[in-house]
């Protein structure tokens, strides 16, 4: 069952957790005759909807929590950088600078996006 949190707070079905505005698909258990999702539905806190989960805000979303790496990245010291470095593969001799380093590890999340 796919549904749209028309609510104004964080709704928790199981493991999942669907915030305001968001769609998401109910968990296998989770039905329209379900205790808790009918009390949602009567309350008017969730739709059933046909839309799928993601969309646009899924990609604004992607965008910010992308924004919010490439920033902590770039606020690393030199030993996290080559710590992440390593962490993805990279191989650098003891000469790397830190800029060469957030250059590098910036242009695999952005690509992993």
């Amino acid at each position: 069952m796919t549904i749209k949190n028309t609510g104004k707070k964080i709704l928790g079905f199981g493991k999942l957790a669907i915030l305001p505005g968001e769609i998401g698909v109910l968990p296998e258990g989770f039905d329209a005759n379900h205790p808790t999702v009918a009390y949602y539905i009567k309350k008017k806190w969730i739709e059933e909807t046909e839309d799928a989960p993601g969309g646009e805000d899924a990609e604004a979303t992607d965008a910010a929590d992308l924004e919010k790496e490439i920033r902590a990245v770039k606020n690393m010291n030199l030993e996290a950088l080559k710590a992440k470095a390593r962490e993805l593969g990279f191989e650098f001799g003891d000469t790397v600078t830190k800029a060469v380093l957030i250059e590098k590890i910036t242009a695999v999340l952005t690509a992993e996006k």
